[in-house]
């Protein structure tokens, strides 16, 4: 899979994101809905984030898993430090209960802010989180959700090997 050459136009069908030559990404109605339920807001003000997982079929790349904040993990008003033990145990329940069909994609987390985009400290992490993981793909899927109530209101990247690679951002 050549994912470096990602000069390709973002195409959007409900929440189809096209992310390479080969690959299209598909977030299910039901994840944007968590997310959405998850996003910063006066009553929230702590970031959420966690898990994604999901399934490949065909060249879609599907979306149909997010972990919730747990026990564990650290929230704060600009930081979301996933618990890793609690993690394992979700990916692990997580395949065996699809069969392995189900697999671990990346992370997600939330920003206080309308237009989200990583920090910094985020680029660091899912670099740091590539290089310690086992994938089924070679790239890590980055989300950050924003403030705003739109139900794409999405900050997607992919952290491959070499560098991290903006896909979508609203």
């Amino acid at each position: 899979m050549n994912i470096i050459d990602l000069k390709t136009t973002i195409v959007q069908c409900v929440n189809m994101i096209k992310i390479s030559k080969e690959y299209s990404l598909d977030i299910e109605h039901h994840i944007l809905a968590r997310f959405r339920g998850c996003r910063q807001t006066i009553y929230n003000p702590l970031e959420s984030g966690g898990i994604l997982m999901g399934k490949l079929i065909d060249n879609r790349i599907i979306i149909d898993f997010a972990s919730t904040p747990g026990e564990g993990d650290l929230r704060g008003s600009n930081n979301f430090i996933r618990d890793k033990a609690r993690a394992q145990r979700i990916i692990g329940a997580e395949e065996s209960k699809s069969k392995r069909k189900r697999f671990y994609l990346g992370e997600w987390h939330t920003h206080n802010d309308k237009n989200p985009s990583p920090s910094g400290r985020d680029k660091i992490d899912w670099r740091l989180t590539y290089k310690s993981s086992a994938f089924n793909m070679d790239f890590l899927i980055c989300i950050i959700v924003g403030t705003n109530n739109e139900l794409m209101n999405l900050h997607i990247g992919i952290q491959t090997h070499l560098k991290y690679i903006e896909i979508h951002n609203s």
